[in-house]
């Protein structure tokens, strides 16, 4: 965060010296790109030693998938000159972005170890006379997911830093640098469970405790100018870091998010 935060301020330093060629507000529609992500979980549970057993090892791989769903960003950057076709860009931005969270389980296995040896002998299956059986059900519709569960949406302030050239006579610009994300909001649906009617019920969590606050990514950016004032806009973020802050699998979740839009400039 302190290396960030010193590299921004040494480029907000320099590009005070250097000279404005163009501003631009950008408004534009995005789409986010998550990955599956494959959990892997083991357990070991201690069980009844009268079975011919003492320890149950209990493995399983669990896949979290992401619906992606589009969102919007909206920007301010400046670009600040070096030569005639060469400059530098800066500027500041925020980024709404929505995708739902859903899990499946890829595989569930137990292994049980005979009484007294502990990782030598392993028979596969459940041993005779365990303690498993039967958990009767009494409201089905207790464990059904609702729609609205996993649903999530994020909110960053993002700031560029990228170097650019024009080409085709400034109506064709190309930047390519990064992008630091601060995240000032993060909601998640989730699922609790009620005593007082034996269900479970939605509900909105805006707590920000589970996600990275600051992602770091490589961001390529290409403006076509129809007229001096006004062009399209396409930018691709490839983030570097997680979305979440879980110290597992979960840090493989990076997000690559599209953005097309429209940029009104004012060339200096």
């Amino acid at each position: 965060m302190r290396n960030t935060l010193l590299l921004i301020f040494i480029f907000g330093a320099f590009i005070t010296d250097a000279q404005i060629k163009r501003v631009a507000i950008t408004a534009a529609a995005n789409y986010p790109s998550i990955p599956n992500v494959t959990n892997t979980y083991s357990m070991q549970t201690t069980i009844p030693t009268s079975t011919g057993y003492g320890i149950m090892l209990s493995s399983g791989s669990f896949e979290q998938q992401y619906d992606e769903k589009p969102g919007f960003d909206f920007s301010g950057r400046a670009d600040y000159t070096l030569s005639r076709r060469f400059f530098v860009s800066s500027g500041l931005g925020v980024s709404y972005n929505r995708f739902k969270r859903t899990g499946s389980i890829l595989s569930l296995e137990d292994f049980a170890t005979q009484s007294g040896v502990t990782g030598v002998t392993v028979y596969n299956g459940v041993p005779v006379g365990s303690f498993y059986g039967v958990t009767p059900i009494r409201n089905i519709s207790v464990f059904h997911p609702s729609e609205n569960l996993g649903k999530t949406s994020v909110v960053y302030i993002q700031v560029p830093v990228m170097a650019g050239v024009s080409l085709l006579r400034d109506k064709l610009l190309v930047r390519g640098g990064a992008t630091f994300s601060g995240l000032i909001h993060a909601s998640e649906y989730k699922q609790r469970y009620e005593a007082s009617d034996g269900s479970f019920h939605d509900y909105k969590d805006n707590n920000k405790d589970g996600f990275n606050s600051m992602l770091a990514g490589l961001t390529l950016n290409v403006s076509y100018y129809i007229v001096p004032s006004l062009g399209i806009d396409l930018t691709a973020n490839k983030f570097l870091s997680s979305i979440y802050n879980i110290d597992d699998e979960s840090d493989k979740a990076k997000m690559t998010l599209l953005s097309l839009g429209v940029s009104y400039s004012i060339v200096k």
